[in-house]
């Protein structure tokens, strides 16, 4: 069984890892490369002004850390991302979005829907582009993420099966 020590550093570590940083990078201010390796291996637990500050260097909330489950760490994981999701959505950078939509575990509705459009984009971008493969891929990306929610979704779900046979 993991201990509590253990899950707040690995949960470090992963979002270190997923954010491309060194250990030497993570490491300024209050903590050394050597306690975050202690922390990351789960030796040592950071105090709660450390794991804070650990925390707004990797963009989350501190609450992430303490999540139990898959459910609640996807919270918190939307909760510190919705807003530069919806930044890059507005910009028009829709496979940036959509790669960070990906990266919540366990998608809500919110998500999915912007899932879905931002696929929605990108496959009318391909066909733009004659890149028809591409744009079947990006459809079938906008019917897996309306399958299962309800509302507007399908309704995107019904474009993307209509763009589908527009490219047949």
């Amino acid at each position: 069984m993991e201990s509590r020590y253990e899950g707040i550093g690995k949960k470090i570590r992963d979002l270190r890892l997923s954010r491309s940083m060194t250990q030497k990078e993570l490491a300024v201010g209050s903590v050394t490369r050597n306690m975050l390796s202690l922390i990351e291996n789960g030796n040592a637990l950071p105090s709660l002004p450390t794991l804070a500050e650990l925390a707004d260097r990797l963009g989350v909330s501190v609450g992430y850390f303490f999540a139990a489950t898959e459910e609640e760490t996807s919270a918190f994981t939307k909760m510190s991302r919705i807003g530069e999701m919806r930044r890059l959505y507005r910009e028009g950078e829709f496979a940036a979005c959509l790669a960070a939509c990906r990266e919540i575990p366990c998608p809500d509705e919110d998500i999915l829907l912007l899932s879905a459009e931002c696929s929605l984009a990108l496959a009318e971008d391909a066909c733009r582009r004659y890149a028809l493969s591409t744009a079947l891929t990006h459809l079938t990306d906008v019917k897996k993420a309306s399958l299962g929610t309800v509302g507007v979704l399908k309704s995107l779900y019904s474009t993307a099966v209509f763009m589908e046979r527009l490219i047949e």
